[in-house]
């Protein structure tokens, strides 16, 4: 599901569910795109149950080509 929307809007990066069952991610993109990919993430796909969320701005020298799961 995750993977679908960032396809859709058009961010690259990665998506991976800890042994935590939290969430993590990089997104990379236009900063719309971005803020988009991270508005969806802070509701969650449907039955999600999202209780925190947390992001940071970061620059990464890697450029992914597409959005992963991982």
């Amino acid at each position: 599901m995750r993977v679908r929307r960032a396809h859709a809007l058009g961010v690259r990066g990665w998506v991976a569910n800890l042994d935590d069952g939290s969430v993590e991610a990089v997104i990379q993109g236009a900063a719309n795109q971005v803020d988009l990919m991270l508005e969806w993430l802070r509701r969650g796909p449907p039955h999600a149950r999202v209780t925190e969320f947390h992001s940071e701005e970061r620059h990464v020298e890697k450029r992914y080509e597409r959005f992963e799961q991982h």
